[in-house]
C-alpha cells in the first residue's frame, strides 16, 4: 500500500466533521438563503464518509498488527478505551450544558427531563433499539460503530483466507445485508458503506484485483443506494475513489481539523448550537446569521481542540498500552502510525 496517501484521510475526516456541523448549525433555513440551506441540508452525507473511512482504517489497523482470531477480545477491549471516554464526556456535558441553558433569561426550550431507561440507553448505546432520544443527536452513528467493530473483528481473518469462494462469501454479506434487513438501527444497513472502504483496503493490499474492486463498489453502491439514497451512495463512491486514487494532499490546517475530527464531531451541537440558539433571538438579518455560524464553528474547533488534549489523547495512550498488554507486541494501531499526521486519532 502506499501509506503516503493514508494522510489523506485527516483531511477527508475535516471535510466530513466540518459539513455535519453546518448541516446542524444551519437547521431549518437558520441562514435565511435557500440557495446555500439547499447545499447544507445535504451535510448529513457526512457520516457516510466516515463510514466508508472506517471501512477501510479499521481492517488496516487489524492487518498491521497480524490480527487474529485470538486478538478479538485486546482489539475490541482497546477500541473502548480508546472512544468512549470522549462519548461518556461529551454526553455529560451536553446534559450540564443543557441544564445551564435553563438558567439563562429568555430561555424557550425544553427544561431537562430524563427517563432511567433513556440514561442507561446512551450509556449502552442502546437508544435506537429502545426508542428513547440520544443525549446528543450523533450519537447514533457511535452504536453503528461501535456495532462495526464487533462484526470486523470476527470477519476480518475470514477476508484474508487463501480460500477465495470464503473470501467472496464473507464480502457478499457486507455487501448485500442491507437487502436482507432494510433501514433500521443496526450495522448491517449500513454494512455496504463499511464495504467500499473494506475492499479499498483489500485492493492497496494487493488481496484483490482491480476488477473486483471495481464490482465490489458497483454492487455496494446500488445495494446501499436501494435502500438508502442515489446521493448517498454517490457521495460514498466519491470518498472511497478519493482514498483509492486522490494524490496526497498538503494543507495542515486541514489535517490538524482531521485530528480533532472526533472530539469536533462528538461537541459541535451542545457547544456550537448554544451560539446558532442565542443568534436566533437577534434580528434575521443575513450577515449576523452568517457571523452565528462562523462564530459556531470557531468555538466547536476550539472546544474540540482543548477536548481532544483533555480527553482523546490520554484515551489514546490508555489504549494503546492495554492493547500491548493484552496482545504482549508493540504494534500501534494503524491510526496512530499514519504519516505527516500532529497527533494520532481515531474516528
Amino acid at each position: 500500500m502506499q501509506q503516503d496517501r493514508l494522510s489523506n484521510l485527516d483531511v477527508f475526516r475535516a471535510l466530513a466533521a466540518l459539513v455535519v456541523c453546518l448541516f446542524h448549525f444551519d437547521r431549518n433555513g437558520f441562514l435565511g438563503v435557500s440557495a446555500v440551506s439547499g447545499v447544507l441540508r445535504h451535510g448529513y452525507l457526512g457520516v457516510d464518509v466516515f463510514f466508508v473511512i472506517s471501512g477501510f482504517i479499521i481492517p488496516f489497523s487489524l492487518c498491521r498488527s497480524g490480527y487474529e482470531f485470538k486478538d478479538m477480545r485486546a482489539f475490541l477491549v482497546s477500541r473502548l478505551i480508546r472512544l468512549y471516554p470522549a462519548y461518556l464526556v461529551a454526553g455529560i456535558a451536553a446534559v450540564a450544558l443543557w441544564y445551564i441553558s435553563t438558567l439563562v433569561p429568555g430561555f424557550r426550550g425544553e427544561h431537562p427531563s430524563f427517563s432511567s431507561t433513556q440514561i442507561i440507553s446512551n450509556i449502552f448505546l442502546l437508544c435506537d433499539f429502545t426508542g428513547t432520544s440520544w443525549f446528543i443527536p450523533v450519537f447514533w452513528t457511535l452504536a453503528i460503530e461501535a456495532q462495526y467493530y464487533v462484526l470486523i473483528a470476527i470477519s476480518f481473518p475470514l477476508m484474508l483466507s487463501k480460500s477465495p469462494a470464503l473470501r467472496w462469501c464473507i464480502m457478499a454479506v457486507w455487501v448485500f445485508a442491507p437487502l436482507l434487513v432494510g433501514s433500521g438501527p443496526s450495522v448491517f444497513s449500513y454494512s455496504a458503506l463499511f464495504a467500499l472502504g473494506i475492499v479499498t483496503f483489500q485492493w492497496k493490499a494487493n488481496r484483490v484485483g482491480m476488477s473486483e474492486f471495481v464490482i465490489t463498489i458497483i454492487l455496494a453502491a446500488l445495494v446501499h443506494g436501494s435502500i438508502g439514497s442515489s446521493i448517498s451512495a454517490t457521495v460514498s463512491v466519491a470518498a472511497t475513489l478519493a482514498i483509492a486514487f486522490a494524490p496526497r494532499i498538503n494543507f495542515s490546517p486541514m489535517v490538524w481539523i482531521g485530528v480533532v475530527s472526533y472530539s469536533l464531531y462528538l461537541i459541535h451541537i451542545p457547544f456550537g448550537g448554544r451560539v446558532i440558539n442565542f443568534a436566533e433571538r437577534l434580528p434575521e438579518i443575513i450577515w449576523i446569521r452568517a457571523a452565528a455560524i462562523i462564530i459556531a464553528l470557531l468555538v466547536s474547533i476550539a472546544v474540540a481542540a482543548v477536548f481532544y488534549n483533555l480527553i482523546e489523547k490520554p484515551s489514546h495512550a490508555l489504549s494503546r498500552n492495554v492493547r500491548k498488554r493484552l496482545t504482549n507486541t508493540g504494534e500501534q494501531d494503524a491510526d496512530d502510525q499514519l504519516p505527516a499526521r500532529a497527533e494520532s486519532k481515531a474516528e
